[in-house]
Order: structure tokens, then sequence, then C-alpha cells
């Protein structure tokens, strides 16, 4: 079970769609359990010094963007950016 609650910002949602099914259920899947579980790991880094502002790569292709919101125990999905 994920610790923290995950939730996709509009523009998360219209990156998400633009993936294929199997690959945008593979994404939302490896989000939910890397991301839910430890939002400041698994290589992430953060954005312009901002500790709770941060970039991830799913897989080898789709970009993630979130922010942590740590008060709440939710990560916002802010954008996900696939190259295709």
């Amino acid at each position: 079970m994920s610790r923290y609650r995950i939730r996709y910002s509009p523009e998360a949602e219209h990156g998400l769609a633009a993936l294929s099914a199997a690959v945008r259920n593979k994404v939302t899947t490896e989000i939910a359990g890397r991301l839910g579980r430890d939002p400041y790991g698994h290589d992430s880094a953060p954005v312009r010094g901002d500790r709770n502002l941060r970039t991830v790569n799913i897989g080898r292709f789709v970009l993630i963007r979130y922010r942590i919101h740590g008060d709440q125990l939710l990560v916002t999905v802010v954008r996900a950016v696939a190259p295709w």
C-alpha cells in the first residue's frame, strides 16, 4: 500500500493520455509503487533547488515532474512527458 496518495494535474492527465494504454498502465503503476512509497528516492532529483518539486524518469522514455505535499502526504504529478 502506498504511503502517499497520487493525484494527477490536468496537464499530467493530458500527457498520460498521449501514451498507449499499455505504456500508460505501466507508468501509472510505477508512479504509484515507486513515488507512493518514497517520493524523495528512486533516482529522483530536485528541480531548481526545491526539495519538494522533483523529476524522475519512468522507464526509458517518460519524464515525470511532481510536487510533494508532505503535510498532506500527497504527491501531485504536474507533468508527464514522453518524447514521441
